[in-house]
């Protein structure tokens, strides 16, 4: 268990260095900051480290998120996590 534990955490590191998953679409004028800024509250990505964590081994179908940043949550997360067969969507080719 230890081992699968420090594997997992490589692997997420390994992937949260890759960098911002949204680069490719850096230069697309049709894209405006709130749009970017929606669309990584809607994936999790500003969430604290440890929590993107858990929701990538567990899934996030228990967490409400905060959509139109009004400080009310509106919607549950819709990923079940590695540990229940889930390895997301492809932001690229969804």
């Amino acid at each position: 268990m230890p081992l699968l534990a420090l594997v997992t955490l490589l692997v997420f590191f390994l992937i949260k260095l890759a960098g911002e998953p949204f680069a490719y679409r850096a230069l697309d004028p049709s894209i405006t900051e709130a749009d970017r800024a929606r669309l990584r509250r809607t994936l999790g990505l500003d969430d604290p480290f440890a929590l993107q964590y858990l929701h990538w081994m567990i899934g996030d179908d228990w967490h409400q998120r905060d959509l139109n940043f009004d400080g009310e949550p509106e919607t549950y997360g819709v990923g079940l996590g590695l540990l229940r067969g889930d390895f997301g969507v492809s932001i690229r080719y969804r």
